[in-house]
């Protein structure tokens, strides 16, 4: 008898009908990447309607690193302070394709990108053992699918 103390695999699951389901519904541009890094899996997809819409996209990178992707109304400031954790710091801004992200670091090693164009809010958090630039190309993906739907050209450069 061999016991190991390894956690099962976390299964993957498709977020693409779900994203066209939210894209369908929300009053804000929605934003999914076409496709994930290689290596990457969607772990965990949702969307919330009615008044306090809410969209969710959990990831693991190649190397089994949580990334999360959240979008809605609420104000930059609930996001950062429920999805980034305790203890939190404004870090230096990211610039990814000409939007500015602000970025935030929590005492336990998370780090949330935030992006807010008009009244919506676009946060892409995860341990900061994922570098900060793969964080921010998952990011560039997202205001680059949402420019090239909105037939932004060149000098386009807001996400939301």
């Amino acid at each position: 008898l061999t016991h190991t103390n390894s956690a099962p695999p976390v299964p993957s699951v498709g977020y693409a009908r779900e994203a066209a389901y939210a894209r369908g519904q929300a009053t804000f541009p929605l934003v999914a990447p076409s496709k994930l890094p290689a290596g990457w899996k969607a772990t965990s997809v949702s969307f919330t309607p009615g008044p306090s819409q809410h969209w969710h996209l959990g990831m693991l990178t190649g190397e089994g690193h949580y990334v999360g992707l959240e979008q809605g109304g609420q104000p930059a400031s609930a996001m950062v302070a429920q999805y980034v954790g305790s203890g939190r710091a404004p870090e230096k801004p990211v610039s990814v394709k000409g939007v500015s992200w602000s970025a935030y670091s929590s005492s336990s090693g998370d780090l949330g990108l935030v992006s807010t164009r008009g009244t919506t809010t676009t946060l892409v958090v995860g341990h900061l053992v994922s570098p900060v630039p793969q964080h921010a190309r998952v990011a560039g993906r997202r205001a680059e699918t949402l420019r090239r739907r909105r037939g932004c050209v060149g000098a386009c450069s807001r996400v939301g």
